[in-house]
């Protein structure tokens, strides 16, 4: 594919017609007197994918694949060594769809705000499979049609359709590794005074290490 772009791009403006004959490809111009023939294989070989009578069916929201996708990829491992921290899961339960990814030091847990269609599931994907499903939706995107396969998962839009393997990787089950939110060590705050006093911390820290101590309503 990248041979063809390459000859297209050196071909004169005007019409360009591609042709496949076979294994062999002819890009040729139809205004002046220039070909290319480029050798491929046979589309025999390529895989072929299971029909989609197997696959369960399942959607979600455009906008709440993307949120939940830019959540986990930010803390998901970049080592690709280690599938169980270089990758994200993605699980619908009771209707609602999450995202958890960690890199064995942070984990991040997001909940999407709309409603998903279909019975309760889980899979677990790449770092950069998500990544990919980020840049396949476009916006304006309704809802994102998810099938899923014994060993892979496609996710599919109004114009194009991604597929990819599942992992066999095991993340630590969620609800253990997030404290219960009703418990007595819960303190609100608002948003910008926390990131501001984060921030003063940060500059003036000598090590990687920062104490959050929760005593009499406020944090310190």
């Amino acid at each position: 594919a990248r041979d063809i772009l390459e000859r297209v791009k050196m071909m004169p403006d005007g019409p360009v017609r591609v042709k496949a004959n076979g294994t062999d490809v002819v890009v040729a111009s139809l205004s002046k007197a220039r070909k290319y023939k480029l050798s491929g294989l046979s589309a025999i070989d390529f895989p072929q994918r299971q029909a989609d009578l197997e696959a369960e069916i399942r959607t979600i929201e455009c906008d709440d694949l993307s949120y939940l996708i830019r959540c986990a990829t930010k803390v998901a491992s970049s080592d690709v060594t280690r599938a169980s921290v270089n990758s994200v899961l993605l699980q619908l339960r009771s209707g609602k769809w999450s995202a958890c990814a960690t890199d064995g030091h942070r984990m991040v847990v997001a909940t999407a705000t709309g409603d998903g269609d279909g019975p309760d599931t889980a899979m677990v994907i790449s770092k950069k499979s998500a990544e990919a499903v980020y840049g396949l939706i476009r916006p304006g995107t309704q809802r994102v049609l998810v099938k899923l396969f014994p060993t892979y998962v496609s996710f599919g839009t109004e114009n194009a359709t991604l597929t990819c393997s599942m992992l066999d990787a095991q993340l630590p089950p969620i609800e253990r590794c997030i404290p219960a939110t009703d418990g007595d060590m819960v303190v609100k705050a608002k948003k910008d005074e926390i990131c501001d006093a984060l921030k003063a911390i940060l500059t003036t820290a000598r090590h990687d290490t920062t104490v959050l101590d929760m005593i009499s309503g406020k944090i310190e």
